[in-house]
């Protein structure tokens, strides 16, 4: 569930569609860290903290491959790196 602030609220199809709108100061909003850290350290944008937020946000994530293909070994270590990971970071 989001949780809204104002009942002035505007949607986009995209992150980065959302970000050109922040930074034409349509408003604000509530971007992943990797898209906003050049405009943070540009001081084009302000980090500004707030109170709602109190677990951190987690997004799925499918591996797929093709049934009956052949895994070569780039494939099976990306596999095993990836399962690694989610494991590592489900602990």
């Amino acid at each position: 569930m989001l949780v809204s602030m104002t009942p002035n609220v505007w949607w986009c199809s995209s992150t980065q569609t959302a970000l050109d709108l922040i930074l034409s100061k349509v408003g604000w909003g509530y971007l992943p860290y990797h898209l906003v850290q050049d405009a943070l350290k540009d001081k084009r944008l302000v980090k500004v903290d707030v109170e709602f937020d109190q677990k951190i946000w987690e997004a799925p994530v499918d591996l797929v491959w093709q049934r009956g293909s052949s895994r070569g070994p780039a494939l099976t270590w990306l596999i095993q790196e990836f399962k690694a990971a989610f494991a590592q970071a489900n602990d």
